[in-house]
């Protein structure tokens, strides 16, 4: 009697995990419909504290605004309201700022602005001389904002620049040494670059090229026959918790 007993009980066991994992799997596999406001936005108060920044064309016909919304879509606003193209854009989020570029009648410029739009400055004057800049990268550190650069757009040489956050002087790096290049990241010190790199513009292989943005050296990482995009540098390590401990330990014991 006792062993048929226990044998019920251990049935019933089993069926209610079975009915609590179906019904897990089953909620799982369910898509999660947005939470909706009354003015058809999106109202869920944790993603509110977090911004999105794109390009859009809604109120301008021919040209790009650069908005900012909230991460569930409400609070959409036009940071930029110009009559020009915004075309790029790069976020410093240390410094709640974005740089952006803007064609001006036949140049194209970088500006910078507040998180929320305010205190628009413009940080480069090269009128005819780079009149295309597109691929906006900030390096980690803080210091330069950098840039691929021509003359127009069709130019066979494309270089990359760099400038200070604030303005300042305007650098050409590679001066045409690396053919139409492109620049892809910044390591996190900012004393190394990677770069895409072909012989001349939508002609050959593209290949990786590293550039020491303190000595301006170029050096290519590959030279195959095929073609190779978007080099990342890997996040810096970190010391963990109980190296820094340790440390700590030898400093006053030394």
């Amino acid at each position: 009697m006792k062993s048929e007993s226990r044998v019920l009980s251990a049935f019933v066991v089993v069926a209610a995990l079975v009915v609590v994992v179906f019904c897990t799997c089953k909620n799982a596999t369910e898509p999660v419909s947005p939470v909706v406001n009354s003015q058809g936005h999106g109202g869920n108060s944790a993603l509110q504290s977090v911004q999105i920044f794109f390009m859009s064309g809604q109120e301008s016909v021919g040209a790009l605004d650069i908005y900012s919304m909230n991460a569930d879509g409400s609070n959409q606003k036009n940071l930029t309201e110009s009559s020009f193209n915004e075309r790029v854009f790069e976020v410093d989020k240390a410094g709640n700022q974005l740089y952006y570029v803007v064609h001006l009648d036949h140049s194209d410029e970088i500006f910078k602005m507040n998180m929320d739009g305010s205190d628009k400055m413009r940080l480069t004057d090269d009128g005819s001389s780079i009149s295309f800049k597109r691929d906006l990268r900030l390096s980690p550190n803080g210091d330069y904002l950098y840039y691929t650069g021509a003359f127009d757009g069709f130019s066979d040489v494309w270089d990359v620049y760099r400038i200070g956050k604030q303005g300042g002087v305007v650098e050409n790096l590679t001066r045409g040494r690396a053919g139409s290049c492109r620049i892809a990241d910044v390591s996190s010190d900012g004393s190394l670059a990677l770069l895409e790199s072909t012989p001349k513009l939508f002609q050959g292989n593209a290949d990786i090229v590293l550039l020491n943005t303190m000595t301006c050296k170029l050096s290519w990482l590959t030279q195959n026959a095929g073609y190779n995009y978007y080099p990342r540098f890997s996040p810096p390590k970190r010391q963990t918790g109980i190296a820094r401990v340790i440390n700590f330990t030898r400093f006053y014991r030394s």
